[in-house]
C-alpha cells in the first residue's frame, strides 16, 4: 500500500539569544536549515527579535507546500495552501487564518529585502510542533499527518500510515503491567479513547457474550445485499475482544461499517493477539477514534501499537483505519447511508435526499416490531462474531500480507463494477451545469461544500456557474478532494 506521509525537519540555528533585542544575530552568513536531511541556506539568516525566532517567510512556507504572493501596495503577505489560508501585512501585527483575524506579539518586518516573519506563527498555523532548545539554540520543526488531517482525504485502501508508522507514546506511557482504560461517553454518547497494555493476562478465557443489548452512537440496523453479512455496521470493539475480553462496554463500542471491522481493523488485531500468545510478551495498543464536530460516527480510528519487552522490534504500528464501505454513501452526523456510485459524496456537503437521487438502490431497514428488530440483531451478530472468530483462527502472520492484498483486491474489482454504469455517461456529466468554486491563487476548482472552501482566503474565492469542460478550458484543474 502506498504510504501516505508528510514529514518536515526544519532546524534553525539561533544565534546570541538576547531578549528584545533585535541586532541579536549571528555573525556567520548562512545559518544552515535542514530539511528532510537536505541543508538549505538563506541569504538572510534567522534572528531572534523579542524572543521570536524571525525567518524568511518564502523560504518557510514554500517549504511547507504554500504558495506565497506579495502585495507591494498593501505591503501585504498572501500564504495559501489547501487547508490553510494566511494573511500579513508588515509592521502589523494583525493578522488572518483562514479569514479569522488575530492578532501575534511580534509584526513581519523587511530586513535585507526579505519579508521576516515569526517562524512559530507560521509553522504552528500549518499545525506543525514547534520545540526551542535554550541550551543548543536550536528550533526544531515538525509536522506530520496526524489522524484529524486524514479524515477527509479519499482513502487509497482501508487504513494509512501517519507519523511514518511509528506511535506517539511517550516514555511515561511506556510499561509492561497489564492495564485498561476506557474514556467516559461524551455528551453525545459517544465512545473515546481505549488504551491498554495486553498480555495473556487480558485475554480472554471463554466466548465472546452477547453484546446486542448496546447501541453505540450513530446506531442504524440497515442492510445491503451486497455487503458480507449484508447488514452494513457492526458493533465495533475499539480494543479487540481478544485482547482484553471486553464485551459488552459501551465505553469500548463504536459504530462501524463491515468493511472497517473486518479489513481495516481485525488484521491489526490478529497481529498483536498473535506476537502475544507466541511471546507472551507486551503490547502497549491505543485506540483512539476521531470524530469531526458532533458527527455520531467516527469517521475513523488511530491504532498506535508497540511491544514492549523487545522495544517494538516484534510490532510497532501506527495508523488510521477509515470507518467507510465500498459502494457505501455514510453521513456521519447521523449514521444514515445511501448506496451510491460514489462513496464520497459527503465531502460535497450534500444530504442525504441529495443523494439518495443518484443511488441505485436505498435499503434502509424499518422494523415494525420489537421483535423483528430483536431478531435482526440477533443474527447481524451471529454473524459478525462467526466472522470474526473463523478469521481470527485462521489468520496467521505469515500470511497476513497476502490476505490483506486479496481483500483488497476484491474491494477494488467490487467498486468498480459499482461505479461501472456511471462511466458510460461521463460526456453527458462533464456538459451539465453546476455552480463551483475557483481558488484563483491555485488554479484549481471545487465543488461549494468542500473542505477546502471554507479554508479558502476570501481574496481569491470566485464563485462560477457553468460546465466543468468550461472551468478547464479557463485553465483550472479539478479539487483532488471533491473531483478526483
Amino acid at each position: 500500500m502506498k504510504k501516505r506521509k508528510f514529514a518536515l525537519l526544519l532546524t534553525v540555528a539561533a544565534i546570541l539569544f538576547g531578549i528584545g533585542n533585535t541586532a541579536a544575530a549571528a555573525e556567520n552568513d548562512g545559518v544552515p536549515i535542514v530539511i528532510d536531511g537536505r541543508e538549505i541556506y538563506s541569504d538572510v539568516e534567522p534572528y531572534i527579535s523579542n524572543g521570536r525566532t524571525m525567518v524568511p517567510i518564502r523560504l518557510i512556507s514554500e517549504e511547507l507546500g504554500a504558495d506565497v504572493t506579495y502585495d507591494p501596495e498593501e505591503r501585504s503577505v498572501t500564504i495559501n495552501s489547501a487547508d490553510v489560508g494566511i494573511y500579513l501585512q508588515i509592521d502589523n501585527t494583525s493578522v488572518k487564518v483562514n479569514d479569522i483575524t488575530q492578532t501575534i506579539d511580534i509584526s513581519p518586518e523587511i530586513k535585507n529585502g526579505r519579508t521576516m516573519v515569526p517562524l512559530r506563527f507560521i509553522a504552528e498555523s500549518f499545525g506543525c510542533e514547534v520545540v526551542y532548545d535554550a541550551e543548543t539554540g536550536l528550533v526544531t520543526v515538525t509536522t506530520e499527518i496526524k489522524p484529524e488531517n486524514v479524515i477527509h482525504e479519499k482513502p487509497n485502501g482501508p487504513y494509512v500510515e501517519i507519523n511514518d508508522n511509528i506511535p506517539y507514546f511517550t516514555e511515561d506511557e511506556i510499561t509492561d503491567k497489564p492495564f485498561e482504560k476506557y474514556s467516559e461517553l461524551d455528551s453525545l454518547g459517544r465512545a473515546g479513547v481505549a488504551f491498554a497494555c495486553v498480555g495473556t493476562e487480558t485475554m480472554p478465557t471463554e466466548e465472546r457474550g452477547s453484546i446486542g443489548q448496546v447501541r453505540p452512537a450513530g446506531w442504524h440496523t440497515v442492510k445491503y445485499d451486497f455487503i458480507d453479512g449484508k447488514y452494513l455496521y457492526n458493533r465495533c470493539h475499539l480494543i479487540g475482544y481478544q485482547l482484553t475480553a471486553e464485551n459488552a462496554n459501551e465505553k469500548n463500542l463504536i459504530t462501524g461499517t463491515r468493511y472497517f471491522n473486518t479489513v481495516g481493523m481485525l488484521p491489526f488485531e490478529n497481529k498483536v493477539a498473535n506476537y502475544v500468545k507466541s511471546t507472551e510478551n507486551h503490547v502497549l495498543y491505543r485506540v483512539t477514534p476521531v470524530y469531526e464536530g458532533n458527527d455520531l460516527v467516527a469517521n475513523g480510528v488511530n491504532i498506535e501499537a508497540v511491544s514492549v519487552e523487545d522495544n517494538g522490534k516484534g510490532i510497532k504500528f501506527n495508523v488510521f483505519v477509515y470507518n467507510i464501505q465500498p459502494g457505501i454513501e455514510i453521513f456521519y452526523e447521523t449514521g444514515e447511508s445511501v448506496e451510491a456510485d460514489d462513496a464520497y459524496l459527503y465531502y460535497l456537503g450534500k444530504t442525504v435526499e441529495e443523494s439518495s437521487t443518484r443511488a441505485t438502490d436505498t435499503t434502509f431497514e424499518s422494523t415494525e416490531s420489537t421483535t423483528d428488530k430483536v431478531t435482526e440483531e440477533t443474527t447481524e451478530e451471529t454473524t459478525q462474531r462467526k466472522s470474526e472468530r473463523t478469521t481470527e483462527e485462521t489468520t496467521q502472520i505469515k500470511t497476513e500480507s497476502t490476505t490483506e492484498e486479496a481483500t483488497l483486491e476484491t474491494t477494488v474489482k467490487m467498486t468498480e463494477e459499482t461505479t461501472e454504469n456511471t462511466d458510460q455517461n461521463t460526456s453527458q456529466n462533464q456538459a451539465s451545469i453546476y455552480s463551483y468554486i475557483l481558488n484563483t491563487s491555485t488554479m484549481k476548482f471545487h465543488y461549494p461544500g468542500c473542505t477546502s472552501v471554507k479554508n479558502m482566503s476570501s481574496k481569491n474565492k470566485q464563485s462560477f456557474t457553468g460546465s466543468r469542460d468550461d472551468i478547464i478550458k479557463m485553465g483550472y484543474s479539478p479539487c483532488e478532494r471533491c473531483n478526483s
